[in-house]
C-alpha cells in the first residue's frame, strides 16, 4: 500500500508544529542539523546577503526523513493505563500514577505545556500538582481518560507527520 503523501509547504509545516506544540529541538536532531538553521529556514531570517532562509534541496530530504522518523517514535510514544499503582478514590475515579513519566517523557517530542492545553486543557498550575507536586492531592491523578486523549493527540500528529512531504516552492502542484 503505497500511499500518495500530501505536498506542503516548509511554512505550512511549521505554524503545524507551532499549533501542535511539537519540539522543533528533537527535529532538529533527528535531520543532523543544527537548531539555529532549522529556526531559521523556518523562519525565514535573511542571511548575510539579505535574502531570506529556506531549506535547500538537501536539507528537504533531511526534513521529510525526520518527519518520517518522530512520526514512528511518536506512535511508540502512546501512555499505557492501568499499572499496579491504578487505584480509585473515594468519588469513584480511578487514576494511574505510574503514567507520570509516561506524560513527561512526551517532552522529547512536544512543548508539554502547551500538548497538555491543547489535549486536556490543562494549564500550567494544574500541570504542575498534577505531574510534579508530589505532596498535592492531585498528584498523579491521570484518569483513563486523559490517557485516552493524549493517545489520539499523538495519534493524529504522528499520522499527519507522517503523510506530509515538504517540498521546496517550486515543486509543489
Amino acid at each position: 500500500m503505497n500511499m500518495e503523501k500530501e505536498k506542503v509547504s516548509q511554512d505550512f509545516l511549521y505554524k503545524y508544529l507551532t499549533s501542535q506544540g511539537v519540539n522543533i529541538t528533537t527535529l532538529s536532531e533527528l535531520m543532523g542539523v543544527s537548531m539555529t538553521m532549522v529556526n531559521g529556514c523556518f523562519r525565514h531570517n535573511k542571511d548575510r546577503n539579505g535574502v531570506a532562509r529556506n531549506f535547500p534541496a538537501p536539507t528537504l530530504q533531511r526534513l521529510n526523513a525526520a518527519l518520517e522518523v518522530m512520526a514512528a517514535e511518536i506512535r511508540k510514544a502512546k501512555i499505557v493505563f492501568g499499572s499496579d499503582q491504578t487505584y480509585t478514590n473515594n468519588r469513584g475515579a480511578t487514576y494511574d500514577p505510574a503514567t507520570i513519566e509516561q506524560v513527561k517523557n512526551l517532552h522529547r517530542y512536544f512543548k508539554l505545556s502547551k500538548f497538555l492545553y491543547n489535549t486536556l486543557g490543562w494549564k500550567g498550575d494544574k500541570i504542575s500538582i498534577t505531574l510534579r507536586s508530589t505532596t498535592s492531592k492531585a498528584y498523579g491523578c491521570i484518569s483513563q481518560e486523559h490517557v485516552d486523549r493524549i493517545n489520539a493527540e499523538l495519534l493524529a500528529v504522528a499520522g499527519m507527520l507522517g503523510s506530509i512531504e515538504v517540498v521546496g516552492s517550486d515543486d509543489r502542484q
